[in-house]
């Protein structure tokens, strides 16, 4: 088991999430919710059928539902996979895949608000790695908007962090390389998607 991410909520419940290996050898969520003694609460995984899927990250809402995003493996591509878990039950509320054929997407990181939950990570397409994040409702998972992002040089970007701030605006946090000599050389990227 390797552990990802971990939340407190307002009651000081603890959500941590990461990946649990099976008996065949996959990869699958495992998401714990713990009191403040550190009391199992509820304990969850997510199995999608013969793939590997791996947690990456947690957000809890002012209700005490948990979201994890991460991203599920068939072996060519990759997706990402969205998950909220219900506070009291740790019953599956949603669950959300962004897919297309000839892409991988590996989410990275979760945040949100009272409206919506956000994730990012990366989309690759066989040449460049760039940046994708999506906002889903939080009440039904419906998918708000989808911004993906790509240097002009035709480098890869990797985003590391987002967090949702008290206007809603969403900010990215990453890297990339705008050289256009070189590859070897990173810079810090923010990105700043507006409410």
């Amino acid at each position: 088991d390797v552990l990802a991410d971990i939340a407190i909520d307002g009651s000081n419940n603890i959500i941590a999430t990461g990946k649990s290996r099976t008996a065949v050898n996959k990869d699958d969520y495992a998401t714990v919710k713990f009191n403040s003694s550190l009391a199992v609460q509820w304990s969850k995984t997510l199995d999608q059928a013969n793939k590997t899927d791996r947690a990456t990250g947690v957000f809890i809402d002012a209700s005490g539902n948990a979201y994890v995003t991460g991203r599920s493996s068939d072996g060519t591509n990759d997706d990402f996979v969205t998950v909220q878990y219900l506070s009291a039950s740790g019953n599956q509320g949603w669950l959300k895949t962004v897919s297309a054929v000839n892409l991988s997407y590996q989410a990275k990181a979760i945040d949100g608000n009272a409206n919506e939950v956000v994730v990012t990570g990366t989309s690759f397409n066989g040449t460049q790695y760039d940046i994708l994040t999506v906002a889903y409702s939080l009440s039904n998972g419906t998918q708000l908007w989808s911004t993906p992002y790509a240097n002009a040089n035709g480098k890869d970007e990797t985003p590391n962090h987002i967090v949702v701030d008290a206007s809603g605006n969403v900010i990215v946090t990453g890297t990339t390389n705008v050289s256009t000599t070189t590859s070897t050389n990173n810079d810090v990227l923010v990105l700043k998607y507006n409410n």
